[in-house]
């Protein structure tokens, strides 16, 4: 169940979303329909109104419509339907280790400790930003990228989850992939980067 689950959202909502986005987002903007809704990532910002770190980062601080339809279409695409499938929410319980061995600025990472981790690249802050947020730019920064595979199984509220990820360097490249869920969605991530 735990892969089925995983299939449905990651599959069926992903692709729906690569058909469909990138025409009904700009609707939605024209619009402002609310059948379009779907389309739109209302957790781009906070109850101030203000950019949400990610958001402020990814645009740069200017809003703009190509970043807007970048973020809608290639990142986050039919972003408040896939929020309506979330896993669980509470304490997560691992409870089976097929693989750990993550390391970040050289020292091994407790999968387990007050974060259940996921590989990946973290990239050289820029004044003001804050470095865990940083997914891309020209410098690797090792302090914070999170190194090697890490596959779960664990459980929230006794429902099954499983978290894989992994980062390493293969063809002068580094490859990022992440599948399973984390503490607020089912996701599978892959990436290529120098």
């Amino acid at each position: 169940m735990v892969y089925i689950r995983w299939f449905f959202v990651v599959f069926f909502i992903g692709v729906f979303g690569l058909l469909t986005s990138w025409v009904f987002y700009p609707l939605r903007v024209w619009t402002g329909f609310n059948l379009f809704w779907i389309w739109d990532d209302s957790t781009k910002y906070n109850s101030d109104g203000s950019f949400k770190e990610d958001y402020r980062v990814y645009i740069n601080g200017k809003e703009t419509f190509i970043k807007k339809y970048k973020w809608h279409v290639l990142r986050n695409r039919v972003w408040n339907l896939n929020n309506l499938f979330t896993p669980e929410k509470g304490k997560e319980v691992i409870t089976k280790k097929i693989s750990d061995t993550l390391y970040r600025n050289d020292k091994k990472v407790i999968v387990g400790g007050k974060y259940i981790e996921f590989a990946g690249l973290k990239y050289k802050a820029k004044e003001g930003q804050n470095p865990w947020q940083v997914n891309r730019g020209d410098e690797i920064d090792f302090k914070y990228s999170t190194i090697g595979k890490s596959f779960i199984y664990y459980k929230v509220k006794n429902k099954k989850y499983f978290r894989y990820s992994s980062c390493v360097k293969k063809f002068n490249r580094w490859i990022t992939v992440k599948l399973g869920t984390n503490k607020d969605r089912f996701i599978l991530t892959f990436k290529i980067q120098k």
